[in-house]
């Protein structure tokens, strides 16, 4: 009998505690607990950045590190398309090419740089309702291609760019077909029909002459199927039926070694296909879903992501992981209440020493103005020194302990500040005036005490471009931003500064997306956020290029996040309270926190942020 050394190439150790980084097929003896461990093999989902539009019946394509979502129905009344696609990395999501024609209930395969999306659906007063229309994607842009045989959609596809699969799915007038068709990189031929011809919104995986298809619906209401079929290219073959019934569920992997997750109606199980039977699996997703997208990929890396729950759609992004380690996806929690319900608090600081100075306070119309700091220390509020004015909209740089801030507004009369105050952990003192009063600056500071930078504000009637430096005891001018605005997050330092988002000139003050990076002298516009922002907050002690913006108004009362990471901008995890001129601060894009603002009342909600963590799943070996 072969030994576990010869089997493995190692001894089993004896060790007093478990190793800090243990090794893949390593097992140990913990003689301090009297057990026999090792790495386990875990299978979960876990949460990712959600996508940037709420979609549903949208195609997926690539893999959990590289995936792609293109396509899908909004939930726009009426009945709305996508032509838009995003570009997934493992964390969030950003922005790809702009699609040719609108639609959804398509079938896509391929990678996230060589994509095809093919067939598909519009809603009546379209030119076509089922659409032949197919779409090559780059990973830049769409490129409109040969026309399928027959027009259809809640289609199924699988395979790469040069050698996909189109199989199933609605025909004009309604009809349902099984007829798969085979595509070259140009052009479509026929292929081999399933054996049952009366499904539709089937999912599959795999390659063009060794396919997977199962689930899917008959005409009729949605009831799901079990049925599967597997493919050799040119005839189908009824294999062993799933668990449960499924429709509009979730694919990766290939034909001997799949993952299947989710469906009609709002189903949470997964099961897994090893070429011969499927096999439910202990994996659950945390979201239930139905008619989302996900992507060929591997079955043991996966992700899924929008879809819609009953009559909701969902932006919600989930992976599914079997490896040995547990993985814990990015997410905001509660933590311990502000003191006070307030908005246009200023902040500056990290997540486990934030500062909050003033702020308005109810009531409403007419907020009174605070003059209180508060002190976040990761875990619970305290009471700082008193500030000398009660403002809000008062601009903040620095630490908890080392702080500036400047401008604001006093009411009644409504006066835009020029004062500047130094904070030096428990009390504050005069310092050098602003050259021009301006409020809205309550997040858009950044650098330390005695290297500052103010930019722009609000001014009755007018928004400015203006920056400004603080020495440690005068402001001078800085360089003129290109766009106007106030209420925008910033983040850095003084000669590497990023200002994102905020609102813009009179008289619409519209929200922006536009940001800005500064070397100390200059402003250069770079690449805009996903997501139109004013009034938002964002980790401002962070490096240019390692930040988050958080919240603010939209379109109505954002709780989304994006990360950037100095070249573009992804999704993460969202508040769970939607706020808008809220409190924010961090110093780094892995860990910040939001505390108050409007949703659209005053809240006194704290929230924190962990990035996504990975450790080693050390479980006990036990013999049987």
């Amino acid at each position: 009998m072969s030994t576990y050394k010869e089997i493995v190439g190692q001894k089993i150790t004896k060790v007093t505690s478990n190793p800090g980084e243990p090794k893949t097929g390593q097992m140990w003896y913990n003689s301090t607990t009297g057990t026999l461990k090792s790495l386990g093999i875990l299978e979960a989902w876990s949460s990712s950045g959600n996508l940037i539009n709420v979609r549903r019946a949208g195609f997926g394509a690539g893999t959990q590190t590289a995936g792609l979502a293109a396509f899908g129905r909004s939930p726009s009344a009426p009945i709305g398309s996508f032509s838009t696609s995003e570009e997934y990395n493992g964390t969030g999501w950003a922005a790809g090419g702009t699609a040719n024609t609108a639609r959804f209930s398509m079938a896509g395969s391929g990678t996230q740089t060589a994509a095809v999306g093919s067939g598909g659906y519009n809603p009546p007063g379209s030119p076509a309702f089922n659409f032949a229309a197919t779409e090559e994607y780059d990973g830049s842009s769409w490129t409109s291609t040969g026309n399928l045989s027959t027009a259809r959609s809640a289609c199924a596809g699988f395979g790469i760019q040069t050698a996909a699969v189109n199989v199933s799915g609605y025909t004009n007038p309604g009809s349902v077909t099984g007829a798969a068709e085979h595509y070259n990189g140009s052009s479509w031929t026929s292929g081999g029909s399933l054996n049952t011809t009366t499904q539709k919104t089937q999912d599959s995986c795999g390659t063009q002459t060794a396919g997977l298809a199962w689930g899917g619906d008959p005409p009729g209401p949605a009831t799901g199927s079990n049925v599967t079929e597997l493919y050799d290219g040119s005839t189908w073959t009824t294999g062993n039926t799933t668990n449960i019934n499924r429709s509009y569920s979730t694919r990766a992997g290939t034909q001997t070694d799949a993952v299947c997750a989710g469906g009609y109606e709002a189903i949470t199980t997964t099961e897994t296909f090893d070429g011969t039977s499927w096999s439910t699996s202990p994996a659950t997703m945390g979201t239930g879903r139905r008619d989302f997208a996900g992507a060929d990929g591997t079955s043991t890396a996966a992700f899924a992501c929008g879809g819609n729950l009953g009559p909701t759609f969902t932006s919600a992004t989930e992976e599914y992981n079997k490896s040995i380690n547990t993985i814990t996806g990015a997410a905001w929690a509660s933590g311990t209440a502000a003191p006070t319900a307030k908005d246009a608090t200023g902040s500056t600081g990290s997540n486990t020493a934030a500062l909050g100075v003033t702020g308005s306070i109810p009531p409403n119309p007419s907020p009174t103005y605070s003059n209180t700091t508060d002190e976040y220390d990761g875990s619970s509020w305290s009471a700082g020194g008193t500030y000398p004015l009660s403002t809000n909209g008062t601009g903040v740089a620095g630490t908890q302990t080392s702080a500036v801030a400047f401008g604001g507004n006093t009411y009644p009369p409504s006066v835009d500040r020029t004062e500047t105050n130094e904070y030096d952990g428990s009390s504050w003192t005069s310092g050098g005036a602003l050259p021009t009063g301006q409020r809205g600056l309550n997040v858009t500071g950044f650098g330390t005490q005695t290297a500052a930078v103010q930019s722009g504000g609000l001014t009755p009637g007018a928004v400015s471009n203006a920056s400004n430096h603080y020495d440690g005891s005068t402001w001078t001018a800085g360089g003129t931003m290109n766009v106007n605005r106030y209420g925008h997050a910033g983040s850095g330092t003084l000669t590497a500064g990023l200002v994102s988002g905020g609102a813009g000139s009179p008289p619409s003050y519209s929200p922006l997306s536009s940001v800005e990076e500064y070397d100390g002298s200059s402003w250069t516009a770079t690449t805009a956020m996903n997501t139109v922002k004013a009034n938002t907050a964002g980790t401002n002690q962070a490096p240019q290029t390692a930040t988050m913006v958080f919240g603010g108004f939209g379109p109505g009362v954002l709780s989304n996040a994006e990360l950037w990471n100095g070249t573009s901008w992804i999704t993460s995890a969202s508040l769970s309270t939607a706020r808008g001129n809220l409190g924010g601060a961090g110093s780094s894009s892995t860990g910040g926190v939001a505390w108050t603002g409007q949703t659209p009342a005053r809240t006194t909600a704290t929230e924190e942020f962990t990035a996504e963590t990975t450790a080693a799943n050390i479980t006990d070996f036990t013999t049987s």
